[in-house]
């Protein structure tokens, strides 16, 4: 599944059409008006944890709907974007949604969005589950046969075009028009400059197995199963074990190896290296030490069980304290 850093290196591709006009549109997509989108200028995109948004202009029929309904009767090239309701409203931007997600998007635990309604804009939300992606004037290529034995090139869900050869392909994910703007929360992305290790080690100290706690996208936004299972090994910390039966510094720790392993990854992608030497314990069978991994697919019930590798010699399981096995 992409995680953080893949999402931020996306962002990267987006940002160099702001300001573009879509002429066309092609993809497969059915969750969407994908035709609304010609004409609209791609104003600009955030991004957090897993998720990709990407802001548009108002088309102009919206634009006057929005205009006839508005008490004051403000002009759309002054629209008023200082008025902030938090309460959503309707979009006639095709499919809507809430901003938020119920049920499972691939290890992500009730992972929330709010939105704040504004006008001249509306938002899409891309999710992409276990094997989305984003190209930039290039179009993935088969690289190995699919399980009818054809070499049929990945379809993608929706391309935006911009002009001769220029254009945004979007593979394998969710997209949903927000019904306002996206109302992030940085302290929780594990990539942000604003995020909040102390309140991380709190939410880790809690009676629960940190494998759980680490997959919480509420929490710990943008960290997926490649990072949680590094950063576990890098801090010595069993996946089984309870926060609330590691000490204060052990927790600190793992906090610290969450964030170096997602800089890392990031840089990696950054400087075009990828993950080369990057995996310790990830699909591997011993540690560096030499040491035979364990493997289990773990996660809280009710949600999707990640495989989990981890050494049982450098990463000890910590008993659970007596008063908290019931908790269990």
């Amino acid at each position: 599944m992409p995680e953080g850093p893949s999402l931020r290196r996306w962002q990267e591709l987006v940002v160099d059409y702001w300001g573009g006009r879509v002429e066309r549109v092609a993809g497969s997509t059915k969750q969407i008006a994908s035709r609304s989108l010609v004409g609209r200028m791609l104003r600009s995109s955030q991004v957090h944890g897993k998720r990709l948004f990407i802001e548009f202009e108002t088309s102009e029929a919206t634009a006057l709907s929005e205009a006839s309904q508005s008490l004051k009767s403000v002009p759309q090239a002054t629209s008023d974007r200082s008025s902030e309701q938090t309460e959503v409203e309707k979009s006639d931007c095709g499919d809507v949604a809430s901003g938020t997600t119920s049920g499972r998007e691939g290890e992500e635990m009730a992972s929330v969005v709010g939105v704040v309604r504004r006008g001249g804009s509306h938002w899409l939300q891309f999710h992409f589950g276990m094997y989305g992606s984003v190209r930039r004037d290039s179009l993935a290529r088969a690289t190995r046969a699919n399980k009818r034995g054809d070499w049929k090139d990945p379809s993608p869900r929706l391309v935006l075009h911009f002009g001769a050869s220029k254009f945004l392909a979007f593979y394998n994910c969710r997209i949903i028009w927000l019904q306002g703007e996206p109302r992030l929360a940085p302290a929780t992305d594990i990539l942000s400059t604003d995020f909040d290790p102390h309140g991380a080690a709190t939410v880790l100290a809690q009676p629960a197995p940190v494998a759980h706690t680490l997959l919480n996208q509420n929490c710990f936004a943008g960290l997926g199963n490649i990072i949680k299972n590094e950063a576990l090994f890098a801090a010595k910390v069993n996946p089984l074990s309870f926060g609330s039966a590691l000490p204060q510094s052990r927790i600190f720790s793992l906090v610290q190896e969450v964030l170096r392993i997602a800089q890392t990854w990031k840089d990696g992608m950054d400087a075009r290296t990828g993950l080369q030497g990057f995996y310790q314990v990830y699909k591997r069978s011993h540690c560096p030490l030499g040491h035979q991994l364990l493997r289990e697919d773990l996660g809280p019930q009710h949600c999707l069980q990640r495989p989990t590798w981890w050494c049982p010699d450098c990463q000890p399981l910590v008993s659970i304290r007596p008063n908290l096995v019931q908790e269990e």
